[in-house]
C-alpha cells in the first residue's frame, strides 16, 4: 500500500496532467485526465476541495470544447451538411457551462433548423465538375483565392459568435484589417496578429477593442503588467466592455489580488455586465478567499437564472457537503447535475 501510494497513479497525477494539458490547449485530453482524477478523490486531504477545483476545471474544458464544437457546426453549416452540424451542436450543448456559449449554440442550432437544403445545381454538359475546365464566367467555378477568402470570412465570422451579443457588431465593423489580425491572433500567429493591433493602434489609440485584444496577447506571452496596463485603459473608455471587465478579474486572480476583484464584480452585477457569469466568478473568488458562507449566499439566487442553476450547483455541492449538509447536497446533485460527474 506505501509503494502504492507514492509510485501509483493518483489524484494528484491526474490533476496535474490534466493542467499541463489544459494548458497546451489539448481540451479533450485534458478533460480526460480530468474525469480520472475525479475517480480517486479518497487521495486527498480534503476531498470536497479536490472535487470543486475538478469541476472547475472541467467546466473550462467543457467551454473551449463546446466553443470548438459551435465553429465546427457553422462551416459544416456553411456547406450544407446539416448532419453534422448537428451532431456538433449536440456536442456544444453537452459540454458548455457557460451560459454564452449555451446561447450560441441556441442561436446557431435556430440557424440550422431555418435553413433549407441549397438546390443542387446541374452539371454543364460537356464540363467534368472535377476539371474545372470552363473560366469562371462559363462554368460558374470559384478561383482559389476566392475560396480561400471566403473560408477566411467564415471563420472570422464564426469567432465574432463567440462574443458577447453587444461586442459582436462592434467588433464586425472593425474592418477587414481588424479581421486579419485577429484571426492571426486566434489561430496561433500572435506575433503577427500584435504587429497588426499595433499598426492600428497608431491610427485609433482610443479603441477599447484594439487595447484589449493586444492586451490578451501580453497576458499569454506573461508580460502581465503591460496587460494591465492596456486593460484599464480599456476600461476606461469603456466601463461596460464585458471582455475587459472579466479580464482585469481574472488578472487580479491570477496575480495573488483576488480580493481586489471583488468590487470590480459587485459593479458588473449591479449593472447587469455578464450578470450571471459575474455572479459565478463572485462565488470563486469568494471560495477562494475562504469566505465560503458569503460565496454561498451570492451563488444561491444563481439556482434560479437561466442557464446558470447547473454551474451555481457545481460549486455550491462540494460547499454544502464541508458542512454536513449531505441532504441539501444530495437535492441539488439530483435537481441540476443531469448524471454529471
Amino acid at each position: 500500500m506505501f509503494f502504492k501510494k507514492i509510485f501509483g497513479k493518483n489524484f494528484k497525477h491526474y490533476k496535474e496532467k490534466g493542467d499541463k494539458y489544459l494548458e497546451e490547449e489539448r481540451y479533450a485530453d485534458a478533460r480526460h485526465e480530468y474525469l480520472e482524477a475525479l475517480g480517486r478523490l479518497d487521495d486527498c486531504d480534503d476531498p470536497a476541495e479536490a472535487k470543486m477545483q475538478v469541476l472547475r476545471q472541467l467546466a473550462v474544458t467543457g467551454d473551449k470544447l463546446a466553443l470548438l464544437n459551435i465553429t465546427e457546426a457553422g462551416f459544416a453549416l456553411t456547406v450544407g451538411d446539416a448532419v453534422k452540424a448537428g451532431d456538433h451542436l449536440r456536442l456544444a450543448k453537452e459540454l458548455a457551462e457557460n451560459p454564452e456559449i449555451l446561447q450560441q449554440a441556441a442561436r446557431l442550432e435556430m440557424r440550422l433548423e431555418q435553413s433549407a437544403p441549397p438546390p443542387v445545381a446541374a452539371p454543364a454538359k460537356g464540363h467534368s465538375c472535377g476539371g474545372c475546365g470552363s473560366s469562371p464566367a462559363e462554368g460558374g467555378c470559384e478561383t482559389a483565392g476566392e475560396a480561400d477568402q471566403l473560408v477566411a470570412e467564415d471563420r472570422y465570422a464564426f469567432l465574432l459568435h463567440t462574443l458577447p451579443e453587444s461586442l459582436r457588431v462592434r467588433y464586425s465593423a472593425m474592418g477587414d484589417r481588424f479581421a486579419a489580425a485577429y484571426l492571426a491572433a486566434h489561430e496561433g500567429k500572435e506575433q503577427e496578429g500584435l504587429a497588426l493591433y499595433q499598426e492600428l493602434s497608431r491610427e485609433d489609440q482610443n479603441n477599447d477593442i484594439l487595447l484589449y485584444e493586444t492586451a490578451i496577447i501580453y497576458f499569454k506571452h506573461g508580460d502581465l503588467p503591460r496587460c494591465e496596463q492596456l486593460l484599464r485603459k480599456a476600461l476606461e473608455l469603456n466601463p461596460v466592455n464585458e471582455l475587459c471587465c472579466l479580464a482585469i478579474v481574472q488578472l487580479l486572480v491570477e496575480t495573488g489580488r483576488a480580493l481586489e476583484s471583488i468590487k470590480l464584480l459587485e459593479h458588473m452585477i449591479a449593472e447587469k455586465i455578464m450578470g450571471g457569469q459575474a455572479v459565478l466568478s463572485l462565488g470563486d473568488v469568494l471560495i477562494l478567499l475562504g469566505d465560503e458562507s458569503r460565496a454561498m449566499e451570492t451563488l444561491l439566487p444563481a439556482l434560479k437564472m437561466p442557464g446558470m442553476a447547473k454551474a451555481a450547483a457545481e460549486r455550491l455541492i462540494p460547499l454544502l457537503e464541508k458542512q454536513n449538509r449531505r441532504d441539501e447536497a444530495a437535492y441539488l446533485f439530483k435537481t441540476h447535475m443531469k448524471g454529471c460527474c
